[in-house]
């Protein structure tokens, strides 16, 4: 079962190496997924990686906001944003935050949809989801502000 644990763990921390990698090339999309598909495949908040792998989807996230609010896009054009590149960010975001309640993550996926009900992105399915998050969460009084 040792012998497992270790591949497993050395996977994981290859998959970590590759997420690092996608980085710092600024593709900060593929390194979330990557994050993404390791939390699931920890499993559980007591395998000693979680932590980290955690600190790094969150990261991630606040990486990701304050590329798009400083108005730099992958290619740091230093343009104003054109209307279909907010839909894509829009789009990526709603994404993330599915992740992030795919993962467990629903406080952090309510404040990321909570920006996103502001922009009045999808205000429908966003209100849903925000209400399914606190559900979750065991908060069914905060849920049903939304739904």
């Amino acid at each position: 079962m040792d012998n497992f644990t270790s591949t497993s763990d050395n996977l994981i921390k290859t998959r970590l190496a590759e997420a690092d990698l996608y980085y710092s090339q600024g593709l900060n999309e593929e390194a979330r997924l990557i994050c993404l598909e390791l939390l699931k495949l920890t499993g559980d908040k007591s395998h000693p990686l979680y932590p980290e792998l955690e600190s790094r989807l969150k990261k991630l996230q606040v990486d990701g906001m304050e590329t798009i609010q400083s108005g730099k896009t992958d290619s740091t054009t230093g343009k104003d944003l054109k209307p279909e590149d907010i839909k894509e960010y829009q789009d990526n975001k709603f994404n993330s935050c599915i992740g992030l309640m795919d993962a467990g993550f629903y406080s952090e996926a309510i404040e990321e949809l909570k920006t996103l009900l502001e922009d009045e992105y999808r205000p429908g399915i966003i209100r849903a989801k925000i209400g399914e998050s606190y559900l979750r969460l065991d908060t069914p009084f905060e849920a049903l502000e939304y739904l």
